[in-house]
């Protein structure tokens, strides 16, 4: 997951195939070329749990990159698209697995 920290450029969102420590990780996700993408339902549905988990900055946080590159750098707004990569390439415009973020929403803190 890529996270800013303060004073930082922002980041686009979970990076697919990328681990903590920013290494590709060598298995099926470089096999089906998905590696380095943000995808965006998954983005929001990670930043679900991260609020069901009580880890409420995280999950802002990480819902935040894709806000930021959806609103503000790239104007994709309701041409929301699957999954876009660093150099700004997208695929699936107006897909709807964005639509997780009304996971988001519907997520109740934990008791």
């Amino acid at each position: 997951m890529c996270r800013s920290a303060k004073g930082q450029p922002p980041k686009p969102g979970s990076v697919q195939g990328i681990a903590q420590g920013k290494e590709i990780l060598k298995d099926t996700c470089i096999a089906a070329g998905r590696v380095k993408e943000v995808w965006t339902g998954t983005t929001f549905g990670l930043a679900a749990l991260m609020l069901s988990e009580g880890m409420k900055d995280e999950g802002f946080r990480t819902a935040w990159g894709v806000y930021h590159v959806t609103y503000e750098t790239k104007g994709y707004w309701f041409r929301t698209p699957e999954a876009w990569e660093i150099e700004g390439n997208y695929r699936a415009s107006m897909y709807m697995r964005p639509a997780a973020i009304w996971a988001m929403e519907m997520t109740a803190p934990p008791k």
